[in-house]
C-alpha cells in the first residue's frame, strides 16, 4: 500500500531531501489485486495467495481461468511508492520490479546524489548457511572495504542482516566508527520490499510523532525478533546508507529477477560501445544455488566475478571444478564460442546444471578469477587483474564481431566500393577502435593508481609504452601527489620527461614564472597537511605575512637556506635570465659565459639565453626539484625513485641527510623522529655505497668528486654538506680521508707511484731484495704495535705483583713475620734496582725459578710470610692473570672497537674542518701574515662594495675549499663517471622497494596454468588432498546419476510417444 508523507515532513525537508525528485520521477510500486490459489509446498494455508497474502486481501478474489500467478496479471501499480530516510539516516525508496533501470539510475545520481562510481563492486553468497571464520574477515573483509573506500566505489549487496551481508555491514561500521573525518562508503542494498521484517515500521516518515513510535518498534531483543520473523523474512542490515526496495507484489519471496545484475550492467555501461566504461565485479562468498544463478547472470552480462576459495559450499565447489577442468583453458578452437544453455540442454530439470556448464566453457571461463583465503595474495590485485583481463578479451572478441560485421557488408557492397575504399575504411575502424581502448586503459588506469596495483597495470596498460595513456601528464602529477613512487617510476623508465610537463613554454609565458606549475602542484598547503612531514616548521614568516606556505621561489629558496645552510646559493629562478644575473652578480661564471653582451647596445642577448642550454638542463633542474620535493615532503621512497634517474647521487643524498636531521631535531618524541634519523642514516649509507663503487675503479677521480663543486646544487661539495650535517661515517671513508690527505700534502698522494719510488722499487728487485729495506720503504707492521701494547700490560701487572711481594718476604724483621735479610737493605730507589729487586726476579718467580726462592718457602712452611706469599701467588695466578684479564677483554673489545671507531670518526670529522682552516689560512709566519690577512679583507670588502652598489660580480678569483673546473668536458665526465658506477646500485634499491610492495600472486589466477597449480597447492595444504577428492567423486556420482536418470526418462518419454503413434517400422 502506498502511503503519503504528512505536510509538516515535507515542508521541513524540503531544502535538503531528494523527496521532491523522486515525487518527479513517479515512482510506483506494485500490490497484488487478483487472488491466484498458491503451488508452493511451503505454503501454511491454502487460502493464501501465490504472493503469500490472504485471500481476503485481494479485491478481486476470484481465480483467473487456470492460469498461474504473474506479476503483469495479478498486481497493479500504485502510484507515491515510499521513499525518504531510514532512522539510521539511510536513504530508502521503494519501486516497482520493472522499474527501468534508467529511472533507478536517475534515483541514484540526481535524487540522491551520489557521485559515480570509478568502481562498482557486488558481494552475493552465503546467507542463513554462512560460517564465519578468521581468515574471512582478516583477508577479505577488511581488504574489501578498504579497497571500496580507496576507490570511491559503490558497494552492492542484497541489504539483508543475514550471513555475508551482516559481516560486510559490521565492517562498515567499524570502519566509520574508526574513519570518521572520511567520507561514507556507499554501500547500496537491493533487496525486496515484502522480504524485510517490520518494514512498514522502519520506513515511518521520521517526524515528531512516529519517531518514538519507531524507536520502540527497533528496540527489540534478538531472541523476540527471532520468534518473531516468518520464513522468507530477514531483519534489514542498517548499516548501508542506500537501499532499492523492490516490490513485486509479494511478500517472503528473495526472487528479485536479476535486477541487480542489469542495474550494476546498465550503470557500468559494460556493453555500451561508445559510453565510458565503468569497472564492475561480483565476489561470491560461500553461496548456494542462487549464489550459482547470480553468477550465471553476471558472467552473461560480462561482468568478471570473483570466488573466495576456503568460504565453503558453492564457492568451494566452483573453485574444485575449475582446478579440475583447468585444461578447458587451453582450448584455443572454443575460446571465442559462447553456447546458450538452450544450446546445452532444454530440459528444466537440469537448468542449474546446464548453468553451472556455462560458466566452465572456455569461452566463459576466463571471467572467472580465484582468491583464495589461504594465500599471501592481495586483494585489490586479483580484483584489478581479473577486469583487465576479462575486459581485453571481451573488446578482443567485440573486435572480432565487428571486424566479421565489417567483412561481411564489404562483400555485399563489393561490387560498388573500390579496393582502396575498403582499406580506408579498416584503418578508420581501427582507429576508432584503437582510441576507444586507449581512454578505457586510462580509466584503468585511474583505478590501478588508488590502488596502487603497478604490476596489473605493468601487465595490462602500459605494456612497456605510454602511448596507450591520455593525459600523461596529468597522471604523472597524481602519480607524485598520491605517493605512487613505482607508478613515478614507471612513467620515468617510459620515457615522460618531467620537464616537459612543468616547465612548458606555453606555461611558462603565460605565469611569467618556470617554476609556477611545479609549486602550484607539489608545494599545496593541503598536500603539506597531508603528509607527515615538519615542513612547515622551517618555512618563514615574516610580519606582513604569518601563513607558512610556499607560493613562489624565493620563499623556497629561503626554505633550502633554512634547512642546509646559507653557504648553499639560490636553486629556483623565475627565468633563465635571472638565474644568469645571479650567478654572474656572485662570480659562479664568467661574463664571457653562455651569454654574450651586444658591444652596441650593452645589452642581453636573448636568443643566446633562451636557445640551446635548456633543454638538458631543464631535465637535470626538474629531477632535482622532484627529488629536493620528496625529501622536503618525508616521501623516502620517491626520493629513491628520482636518485636512480639523476646522474650525481652521492652530494643529493647527503642533502637529504641534513635536511632529514633538521626535521628530527624539531620532532616531538614518536615513531615519527625515529623514522627521521632512520631514513638519514639511510641516505648516509646510500652516499657511502656510491662513493665505495666510484673509488673501487678510480681513486682519483672519486677524490675529486668528493671536492668538486656541484652547480646543480648550490656549488656545494659533498665534503662541506656531510661535515655540515654531521656524517661522520661518510667523511671517515677511504676515499674521503685521501682526498683530505691530498689537500694537506698539497696534492701529493701518500702511496705515490712517482719515478723515484719506481726507480727504488726497481733496485730492490735488481739486488734480489738485498738492498730493498734501503729503497724501499715498508708499512710498519701493526703486529709489533700490539704486541708492545700487550708487553705493557704485563709489566704492570709483574710490578704490582712485585712490589707486594718482594716487601713481605725481604724487608728487616718485624713481628716475626719477615725472612732474615743476611745483610743490610738497599734503600736506593733507581732503574737498575727496580730492575734487579723487582722485575727481574718476579719474572723468573711468576713463570719459572729463580735461586733459592723455593727452598726457603719449603723450608718455612709455617711461617707467616711464606703461607701469604703462597695465596697471594695463587690468588694472582687464578683470578688476576687468567680469569679477570680474559673477562676484562671479552666484555670491552666491542665496546673498545666501538669508541675507537667513534673517535675514527670524530677525528676525521675534525680533520676536514682543520684541513679546510689551514687551507684557507695565509701560507706565512706571524706576524707577516698579518699583512696578508689585511690585504684579504680589503679585497673583500672591496668586491661588496662593488657587487652591492655598482652591480658587479663578486670575487671569482678568490680561495675556495673546492675543485672547479674551468672546462665543460671536466664536469661532464665527473657526472658521466658517477653515473655509470652508481646506476645499477641505485636502480637495485628502487627494485628492491618495487618487489617490497609487489604481493604474491599464487592461487589468485584461473587463467594462469601456473597460478593454478599454486593454488592447487595452498588448498591442498589447508584440507586434506583425500578428502578433497572424496568430495569430488561424490559430486561426480551425483552428476552420473542425474544424468542417467534423466536419459531413463527421455527413453520413456520416446517410448510412450512411440507406443501413442505406433510403430514407424511396421506397415
Amino acid at each position: 500500500m502506498s502511503r503519503s508523507r504528512s505536510p509538516k515532513y515535507r515542508q521541513s525537508r524540503r531544502e535538503h531531501s531528494p523527496d521532491d525528485m523522486i515525487d518527479q520521477l513517479n515512482i510506483r510500486s506494485r500490490t497484488c489485486y487478483s487472488f491466484a490459489p498458491s503451488q508452493r509446498k511451503d505454503n501454511g494455508h491454502e487460502d493464501n495467495c501465490e504472493c503469500r497474502r490472504p485471500q481476503d486481501e485481494h479485491s478481486d478474489k476470484n481465480q483467473i481461468g487456470n492460469s498461474r500467478w504473474t506479476m503483469e496479471l495479478n498486481t497493479r501499480e500504485e502510484i507515491n511508492a515510499e521513499h525518504g530516510q531510514l532512522p539510521n539516516g539511510a536513504q530508502f525508496v521503494r519501486l516497482a520490479l520493472d522499474t527501468p533501470k534508467e529511472k533507478a539510475e536517475k534515483i541514484l545520481l540526481h535524487a540522491w546524489k551520489l557521485p559515480e562510481p570509478s568502481f562498482i563492486v557486488s558481494v552475493v553468497g552465503g546467507a542463513k548457511h554462512f560460517k564465519m571464520s578468521d581468515q574471512l574477515e582478516t583477508n577479505f573483509i577488511n581488504g574489501l572495504i578498504d579497497l571500496v573506500n580507496k576507490s570511491d566505489a559503490w558497494l552492492v549487496t542484497n541489504g539483508y542482516a543475514t550471513g555475508i551481508v551482516r559481516l560486510v555491514g559490521e565492517a562498515i561500521h567499524q570502519f566509520e566508527l574508526s574513519r570518521f573525518n572520511e567520507n561514507p562508503i556507499t554501500a547500496i542494498g537491493i533487496c525486496k520490499w515484502g522480504c524485510i521484517m517490520d518494514v512498514d515500521k522502519i520506513t515511518l516518515p521520521m517526524d515528531e510523532e512516529t519517531q518514538q513510535l519507531t524507536t520502540h518498534t527497533l528496540d527489540v531483543t534478538p531472541n523476540n525478533r527471532l520468534k518473531q520473523r516468518r520464513s522468507g523474512e530477514w531483519d534489514l542490515e542498517m548499516h548501508h546508507s542506500h537501499y532499492l526496495m523492490l516490490d513485486d507484489g509479494t511478500t517472503r519471496n528473495y526472487d528479485t529477477q536479476h535486477y541487480r545484475t542489469h542495474l550494476v550492467t546498465h550503470m557500468a555501461k559494460i556493453n555500451n560501445e561508445h559510453d565510458f566504461f565503468v569497472p564492475v565485479v561480483t565476489i561470491m562468498v560461500e553461496g548456494g544455488l542462487d549464489s550459482i544463478e547470480n553468477i550465471y547472470y553476471d558472467l552473461r552480462s560480462n561482468i568478471p566475478v570473483i570466488i573466495i576459495d576456503g568460504s565453503g559450499r558453492a564457492a568451494d565447489f566452483f573453485t574444485r571444478w575449475l582446478l579440475w577442468t583447468k585444461d578447458l583453458d587451453n582450448d584455443v578452437e572454443n575460446q571465442d564460442i559462447v553456447c546458450e544453455i538452450e544450446e546445452l540442454d532444454d530440459e528444466d530439470d537440469i537448468k542449474q546444471f546446464t548453468k553451472v556448464m556455462y560458466c566452465l566453457q572456455p569461452a566463459v571461463r576466463f571471467h572467472l578469477t580465484v582468491f583464495n583465503l589461504n594465500s599471501d595474495t592481495d586483494l585489490s590485485e586479483t580484483i584489478f587483474r581479473s577486469i583487465c583481463r576479462s575486459r581485453q578479451r571481451f573488446i578482443k572478441m567485440k573486435e572480432q564481431k565487428t571486424n566479421e560485421q565489417l567483412e561481411t557488408r564489404r562483400r555485399r557492397l563489393a561490387k560498388l566500393n573500390s579496393g582502396k575504399q575498403k582499406t580506408d575504411d579498416l584503418a578508420d575502424r581501427s582507429k576508432i577502435m584503437k582510441k576507444d581502448q586507449v581512454a578505457e586503459q586510462t580509466r584503468l588506469l585511474d583505478l590501478a593508481m588508488k590502488w596502487d596495483c603497478i604490476t596489473v597495470a605493468r601487465e595490462f596498460i602500459f605494456q612497456n609504452s605510454l602511448d596507450n595513456i591520455l593525459g600523461k601528464d596529468k597522471y604523472f602529477i597524481k602519480a607524485l601527489k598520491e605517493n605512487l613512487p613505482n607508478f613515478v617510476y614507471e612513467f620515468l623508465k617510459l620515457g615522460i620527461d618531467p620537464a616537459n610537463v612543468f616547465f612548458s613554454k606555453k606555461r611558462h609565458s603565460e605565469t611569467k614564472s618556470r617554476y609556477a606549475r611545479f609549486i602550484k602542484e607539489l608545494y599545496d598547503n593541503k598536500l603539506m597537511d597531508i603528509g607527515k612531514t615538519h615542513l612547515k616548521k622551517f618555512i618563514q614568516i615574516s610580519k606582513h605575512d604569518t601563513s607558512r606556505i610556499i607560493n613562489d621561489v624565493e620563499s623556497l629558496n629561503l626554505l633550502l637556506k633554512h634547512l642546509i645552510g646559507a653557504y648553499m646559493y639560490e636553486l629556483y629562478f623565475d627565468t633563465l635570465e635571472d638565474e644568469h644575473n645571479y650567478q654572474k652578480k656572485w662570480g659562479l661564471i664568467e661574463d664571457s659565459g653562455t651569454l654574450k653582451q651586444d658591444e652596441n647596445e650593452n645589452t642581453i642577448n636573448e636568443k643566446d639565453l633562451l636557445l640551446k642550454p635548456e633543454e638538458k638542463k631543464d631535465y637535470k633542474y626538474i629531477m632535482r626539484d622532484l627529488f629536493l620535493w620528496a625529501v622536503l615532503m618525508n616521501r623516502i621512497e620517491m626520493a629513491k625513485v628520482f636518485l636512480s634517474f639523476m646522474k650525481n647521487r652521492i652530494c643529493p643524498a647527503l642533502i637529504a641527510t641534513k635536511i632529514l636531521k633538521q626535521y628530527h631535531s624539531v620532532a616531538t618524541y614518536g615513531d615519527l623522529k625515529k623514522a627521521y634519523i632512520k631514513d638519514a642514516t639511510y641516505f648516509e649509507k646510500y652516499a657511502i655505497t656510491c662513493l665505495d663503487k666510484c673509488d673501487d675503479h678510480d681513486v682519483h677521480k672519486s677524490c675529486e668528486i668528493i671536492l668538486r663543486q656541484n652547480e646543480l646544487y648550490g656549488y656545494v661539495t659533498c665534503l662541506q654538506v656531510a661535515s655540515d650535517a654531521q656524517d661522520k661515517l661518510f667523511i671517515a671513508e677511504p676515499a674521503s680521508i685521501e682526498a683530505m690527505n691530498n689537500i694537506w700534502y698539497d696534492k701529493l698522494h701518500p702511496e705515490q707511484a712517482s719515478y723515484r719510488h719506481r726507480l727504488a722499487l726497481f733496485f730492490g728487485i735488481v739486488s734480489l731484495g738485498l738492498l730493498a729495506p734501503v729503497f724501499v720503504k715498508y708499512r710498519e707492521s701493526k703486529e709489533i704495535q700490539d704486541l708492545l701494547f700487550f708487553m705493557v700490560i704485563i709489566a704492570v701487572v709483574m710490578i704490582g705483583y712485585g712490589v707486594a711481594s718482594r716487601s713481605m718476604v725481604y724487608y728487616p724483621r718485624a713481628n716475626n713475620f719477615t725472612m732474615e735479610t743476611g745483610g743490610s737493605i738497599n734503600n736506593s730507589f733507581d732503574g737498575r734496582t727496580v730492575f734487579r729487586h723487582i722485575i727481574y726476579p718476579v719474572y723468573y718467580f711468576l713463570y719459572g725459578d729463580f735461586g733459592d726462592e723455593l727452598t726457603n718457602l719449603d723450608s718455612n712452611p709455617e711461617a707467616g710470610w711464606s703461607i701469604a706469599d703462597h695465596v697471594l701467588l695463587a690468588i694472582h695466578m687464578i683470578f688476576v692473570n687468567i680469569l679477570l684479564t680474559n673477562l676484562l677483554i671479552a666484555m670491552f673489545t666491542k665496546r673498545f672497537d666501538k669508541v675507537y671507531e667513534d673517535t675514527r670518526n670524530i677525528w676525521h670529522s675534525q680533520q676536514y674542518l682543520f684541513t679546510r682552516e689551514y687551507f684557507s689560512r695565509s701560507p706565512f709566519l706571524p706576524p707577516i701574515s698579518l699583512l696578508y690577512d689585511i690585504y684579504y679583507l680589503a679585497r673583500m670588502f672591496f668586491f661588496y662594495i662593488r657587487r652591492k652598489h655598482f652591480q658587479k660580480s663578486a670575487d671569482r678569483d678568490s680561495r675556495v675549499f673546492k675543485i672547479i673546473s674551468k672546462k665543460k668536458h671536466t664536469i661532464k665526465e665527473w657526472n658521466d663517471f658517477e653515473d655509470a658506477f652508481t646506476s645499477e646500485y641505485a636502480h637495485d634499491e628502487v627494485k628492491a622497494l618495487n618487489n617490497a610492495s609487489i604481493k604474491s600472486k599464487s592461487g589468485s589466477d584461473s587463467d594462469n596454468k601456473e597460478n593454478k597449480d599454486d593454488m592447487m597447492k595452498d588448498h591442498s595444504g589447508l584440507t586434506d588432498a583425500n578428502n578433497n577428492l572424496k568430495q569430488v567423486q561424490n559430486d561426480l556420482n551425483k552428476l552420473k546419476v542425474l544424468v542417467e536418470g534423466l536419459n531413463k526418462e527421455l527413453n520413456d518419454e520416446i517410448e510412450k510417444k512411440i507406443s501413442q503413434n505406433g510403430d514407424p517400422t511396421n506397415p
